[in-house]
């Protein structure tokens, strides 16, 4: 059955991935990313069923625009796929506090941004499902604590919100894949700590190394991985 779908991180990864796929199964889709070059690129951009979405995702009034945007373009949302996320490789010592604040901001805060920038539109038609990509790395020990600390941190919220909005006839699900070969962990591989301390450099050259496995299989290229839910369509990804 034909969905509405509100899926940020559309420019890259997980998020350019599902766009493609929804397409192809004819859904309709706002496509939200801060760069939406990628998404301009697809053969499908044309496609009468997308609207793509140039956002500042940390933005909350930018946040809000493009779900209004969404709402006069489709008529309503279905499901809502925050997908945008950012790691950063570094020990506790070595973090900036701009560096800590900033992964923050990104993976909790824009979050935020995109649920309460939906939730009156899904409270008004009583209906909705809301997603939020998490990831196992929340499990992982040293040079990943400020990464563990933001998704820890959304799932809380998520799980109380899962509560709040019941009532609604609103679902709330937090979906966490496994290494996927997206671009997530290279994204986390430029956003390494920019200072260094030597006594904590064999750890985190060994995160960064697994990192740079998940993308990379023999012969060059990504190992296709397939994602399942009972809500979502199959998804390949080979980036």
């Amino acid at each position: 059955m034909e969905k509405i779908w509100f899926v940020t991180g559309a420019g890259h990864g997980f998020g350019l991935a599902l766009v493609k796929q929804l397409l192809k199964q004819g859904h309709k889709v706002a496509a939200v990313a801060e760069n939406i070059q990628s998404l301009r690129k697809m053969s499908n951009a044309g496609s009468k069923n997308l609207l793509m979405l140039e956002i500042a995702l940390c933005d909350e009034d930018s946040v809000s625009r493009a779900a209004y945007d969404a709402v006069r373009h489709f008529g309503r949302l279905d499901i809502v796929i925050n997908a945008d996320k950012e790691g950063i490789a570094g020990n506790i010592e070595e973090l900036s506090d701009e560096e800590i604040r900033h992964n923050f901001e990104v993976n909790i805060f824009s979050g935020l941004n995109v649920v309460r920038a939906t939730l009156p539109y899904l409270k008004e038609q009583r209906s909705g499902h809301i997603f939020n990509l998490s990831s196992l790395g929340r499990m992982s020990g040293a040079g990943l604590g400020i990464y563990r600390a933001t998704e820890l941190a959304m799932i809380a919220i998520l799980e109380s919100l899962a509560v709040e909005v019941q009532s609604f006839g609103i679902d709330v699900t937090i979906m966490t894949p496994g290494s996927t070969p997206s671009d997530l962990s290279m994204r986390t591989i430029q956003t390494s700590a920019t200072r260094r301390i030597e006594d904590h450099q064999s750890a985190i050259r060994q995160i960064l190394s697994c990192m740079q496995n998940f993308r990379t299989v023999p012969g060059g290229g990504a190992a296709p991985l397939e994602v399942s839910h009972p809500l979502l369509p199959n998804v390949l990804f080979a980036v």
